[in-house]
């Protein structure tokens, strides 16, 4: 199988597109149409939350030949799938234009076409669902409301109109004042939204959670993404007798760049810079009792360095716009910016997933943390996630959320 990668990076917004390609050598290991359809629809599903799309051909299908190409896009709406029998998962309704080697060339909607024989086609609708990330299959049965759980949406926790500052209450039914877990999305900075929520099951188990939507990198540069979640927690335990919370079992969690933000929420306690004045409960603490992250970056000083080729094309263009230059060249931000920089002995506990195949995300960004951790003398765990790449199954299976069950009950 060979696998072609031809990439667009944008630079700045400002500056010209440029055209990177990188080919994979060929695997001898044959595989089959559902292999296939399996890993183009779990790239194009990463692709996507990192700010990219992906158009992927499979040509001649029983012969086990595709191609893919990866595209930057505009931030959009969240997903809109539909299928048919040449199964098209189309992400929106409206082409970009791209400018390539001085033309404009009208590109075709965004999306990702899997050309398949019509013939037997169910088989390949599976393997889409199946290869879904966790983001996306887990987040519709919690945001389902069930004799469990009830969902209270949008709530404005900036009190300020603006479409960026909402959430989503998880409720568990029939429990008095549930710890809170604060969940906040990934997408690079720049996409994704409170719709991506994979902790339905606990839920379940009677924790609340607040899936947060904030201001994106396309919106607003770094620091106004803390600055956001921290009015979100705020705003929760000022309101936490409305909405029957316990104000001081909180837990801030997140996955890829929501466990950046998660991490740097959970261990800025009292740093000025980054809790800025959003919303109306400045009286309240921001504080956390304990930090979830998954496959989440701790130190943008040093990510760049730590990066596969792969990673750059991705990494380079979403910290151009989180901080408005590279880390090299805004080095007192990128700091700010670094949950490792801020780690000290007061620090809320902490516990980290990473796959030790991560292409986007180095896995050394988890072991930074950790060690910052280790020399403080505050209590973390780090979950090493053998052969798992960046986000996935692997990472919501019962085996890791019962670590992040006991985690809770130690915590709380």
């Amino acid at each position: 199988m060979s696998l072609r990668l031809a990439g667009v990076a944008r630079q700045s917004t400002e500056r010209p597109h440029r055209l990177m390609r990188a080919v994979a050598p060929s695997s001898s290991r044959h595989q089959g149409p559902g292999d296939l359809a399996s890993q183009a629809i779990s790239l194009a599903a990463e692709l996507w939350g990192e700010g990219f799309r992906v158009r992927t051909t499979i040509s001649q299908p029983f012969a086990a030949k595709w191609s893919t190409r990866v595209e930057p896009r505009k931030p959009r709406p969240p997903a809109r799938m539909s299928f048919d029998l040449g199964i098209d998962v189309m992400k929106s309704e409206t082409s970009d234009k791209v400018d390539q080697r001085g033309g404009n060339a009208n590109q075709s909607v965004g999306g990702t076409r899997w050309a398949v024989p019509s013939v037997g086609w169910i088989p390949w609708l599976v393997c889409a669902f199946l290869a879904m990330p966790p983001g996306w299959v887990l987040s519709f049965a919690a945001a389902a409301e069930t004799d469990a759980t009830r969902v209270v949406r949008d709530i404005d926790y900036g009190e300020d109109g603006d479409a960026a500052h909402r959430l989503d209450l998880h409720l568990p039914a029939g429990k008095p004042k549930p710890p809170l877990i604060v969940w906040v999305h990934g997408g690079a900075w720049r996409s994704g939204s409170k719709a991506s929520m994979p902790l339905g099951s606990l839920v379940e188990d009677g924790y609340a959670v607040a899936s947060v939507d904030y201001r994106l990198s396309t919106q607003a540069r770094f620091p106004a993404q803390v600055h956001d979640i921290k009015a979100a927690i705020r705003f929760l335990r000022g309101r936490a007798e409305v909405y029957g919370l316990a104000a001081m079992k909180v837990m801030i969690a997140g996955d890829s760049a929501g466990g950046h933000l998660a991490a740097l929420v959970g261990v800025s306690s009292g740093v000025v810079e980054l809790e800025g004045v959003v919303g109306n409960h400045a009286a309240q603490s921001s504080d956390t009792q304990g930090i979830l992250s998954f496959y989440g970056a701790s130190n943008l000083e040093t990510i760049l360095k730590q990066s596969t080729p792969f990673g750059l094309n991705m990494r380079v263009p979403a910290l151009e716009l989180l901080l408005g230059g590279q880390p090299e060249l805004v080095p007192t931000l990128a700091r700010l910016a670094s949950p490792v920089a801020h780690v000290d002995s007061k620090d809320p506990p902490l516990l980290m997933f990473h796959g030790d195949q991560d292409p986007q995300m180095p896995i050394n960004q988890s072991h930074e943390l950790e060690g910052a951790y280790k020399r403080a003398g505050v209590r973390v765990q780090f979950e090493v996630v053998h052969g798992a790449v960046h986000g996935g199954k692997a990472f919501y299976d019962a085996e890791r959320l019962g670590v992040v069950r006991a985690f809770l009950k130690r915590v709380f």
